[in-house]
């Protein structure tokens, strides 16, 4: 099955070099101050105990207010060092919010809010490695502190970044980097391979194996601080390609979908999507996932912020459709092919 991402094999982690970008020019992805770390979710746990640190968030009673439809492995991993929250209280001190599939929040207002009640942003661009807001602004620069997952973009194994403007945060990711154990990283990378691999090789009890090794390695990402050089090696080489392709069939997808009124929602261009989620008529949503399924299209009926703005969003129903640089131009168009179908079926 054709998956968000290509599919993982070993041999592209150990063995292939990886592929020189063609980019010219500006690079779309800036890697200026960016710390890596073992993947995401570490990235977001040493957030958090620079918080907890510095007494921004003094135990666990204090609250974050975070978006709904979020990761529950992201609710679990803010629960270590504070309240996952829906409503401000006197007990909130910091807000996160992230730019559902690399589509941008309305940024300057939740800005805004969280400067009105002092709390601090954090800027969850797990989703979103370029592209810039309705104000022409960078994401990825909003927030006091920001954190990256590459490994959802790139077959790299687990990795993340950090970045901050916060005095003394620079110095605090490094003393967690050189305190922490070496082999966490390893293994939350072959976990992480042996899940992608099971996902189209082997019968029930492998995947379900595979899902319990990749569970037991979650444990262990607040722990993972330490970024494997050879993840950090294909992500230089390889991000600026993959986004480019991303923004490619972005563009090509609007051109098909936009005049079928599917892409109402979506900006016209300046995006370098995670998927590109289209909005269609209630009685062409579930022919459409049945189709695309059906052609070997991992996809389904998920929500999406039409409002963009994670203090009070509008999720609507929405079908993926698949963009990263794995798919062929006829994988890749096989998809608007059935769309249009749909539509005019």
């Amino acid at each position: 099955m054709i998956r968000e991402i290509e599919n993982c094999l070993l041999v592209d982690l150990l063995l292939r070099p990886p592929r020189s970008s063609p980019q010219a020019g500006t690079p779309l992805f800036s890697f200026d101050d960016l710390q890596f770390t073992g993947s995401g979710k570490a990235a977001l746990s040493l957030i958090l105990r620079h918080l907890h640190a510095t007494r921004v968030l003094p135990d666990k009673t204090h609250e974050v207010l975070v978006p709904e439809w979020l990761g529950t492995w992201v609710y679990a991993q803010l629960a270590h060092y504070a309240l996952p929250a829906r409503t401000r209280t006197a007990k909130t001190r910091a807000l996160l919010v992230y730019h559902q599939y690399g589509f941008p929040q309305d940024l300057p207002r939740l800005k805004d809010y969280a400067d009105t009640h002092r709390l601090t942003l954090i800027e969850d661009c797990a989703h979103a490695l370029a592209g810039q807001d309705r104000a022409g602004t960078s994401l990825g620069h909003w927030g006091d502190y920001t954190l990256f997952s590459f490994s959802k973009f790139i077959i790299c194994g687990a990795l993340g970044g950090v970045r901050s403007r916060m005095p003394g945060f620079t110095d605090f990711v490094a003393d967690a980097q050189a305190q922490s154990s070496a082999w966490v990283t390893p293994f939350n990378n072959t976990a992480k391979w042996v899940q992608h691999y099971a996902a189209d090789h082997g019968g029930p009890r492998w995947q379900r194996w595979s899902r319990q090794l990749l569970c037991m390695s979650y444990a262990l990402y607040d722990e993972s601080f330490r970024a494997s050089p050879r993840a950090v090696q294909i992500v230089r080489a390889r991000l600026d390609d993959e986004l480019a392709i991303r923004r490619a069939h972005y563009q090509r997808c609007r051109a098909v979908c936009a005049p079928l009124g599917l892409c109402d929602h979506l900006e016209a261009d300046g995006i370098y999507p995670y998927v590109i989620p289209l909005m269609l008529p209630d009685n062409k949503k579930q022919p459409l996932v049945d189709a695309l399924r059906a052609a070997g299209y991992a996809t389904g009926m998920y929500r999406f912020d039409v409002r963009r703005f994670a203090l009070e969003p509008d999720f609507q129903p929405c079908v993926w459709i698949f963009c990263h640089g794995g798919l062929t131009t006829a994988q890749f168009e096989r998809q608007l092919e059935i769309t249009q179908a749909i539509m005019q079926g």
